[in-house]
């Protein structure tokens, strides 16, 4: 009998043995796996970092580009009353010129000269009719370098919101290594209270 409880004794202190050094290696398991973890989490956070860098660079970049725009725009406006204002001009110097050829005649037999005066308002409404032809093209050309601009703000914020959805994944990683690390220390911490629960069975068995 005495034998037999021997036996007993040490069966179970072996089993105990077997027990801890099992648990001694899920702890390493884990403990590797923390690592890992946190390693993940440290290049997640450098990502992020870098993203929100890229983000505030584009945001400053759209800006710059929105005033590019604007000033364009108001450009185009300047051009486009100034072009008016030309046309108003030129249409009443014609005006003034074809009610001086309808009286040349009657001039001219009255003994006065008025082709210089004629020949001024032809100099005068050519010379406004280039500036009116300058103006449209200056704003056909405002149109394109703002067409261009509309264009890099496009893909800009294509690229902004492209970041923007990269800058959610990297927080959302974050907080799911961050949740599954508070996971792991806490299953440790069960492992440990165990070895030491293990640890004490042992003891008592070697008194």
């Amino acid at each position: 009998a005495a034998i037999r409880d021997l036996e007993a004794v040490n069966a179970e202190y072996e089993a105990s043995r077997v027990k801890y050094d099992e648990t001694g290696l899920k702890i390493e398991e884990l403990v590797s796996a923390i690592d890992s973890m946190r390693a993940q989490i440290s290049d997640t956070t450098l990502q992020r970092g870098k993203i929100e860098a890229q983000i505030q660079v584009l945001k400053e970049q759209i800006r710059s580009i929105n005033n590019t725009d604007q000033h364009y725009s108001e450009r185009i406006t300047s051009i486009e009353e100034s072009l008016k204002h030309h046309e108003e001009d030129r249409d009443k110097l014609i005006e003034k010129r074809d009610r001086m050829n309808s009286l040349a005649a009657e001039e001219i037999n009255a003994g006065n000269d008025s082709e210089g005066e004629l020949d001024a308002y032809d100099s005068k409404i050519a010379a406004l009719t280039a500036s009116i032809e300058e103006n449209k093209k200056k704003i056909v050309d405002t149109l394109a370098s703002r067409g261009a601009v509309k264009g890099s703000l496009e893909r800009l914020k294509t690229m902004l919101e492209q970041a923007e959805i990269k800058k959610a994944e990297l927080n959302s990683r974050l907080l799911r290594s961050k949740s599954d690390e508070a996971t792991q220390d806490e299953t440790i911490a069960v492992y440990e209270k165990e070895m030491q629960d293990i640890a004490e069975e042992i003891r008592k068995s070697d008194e």
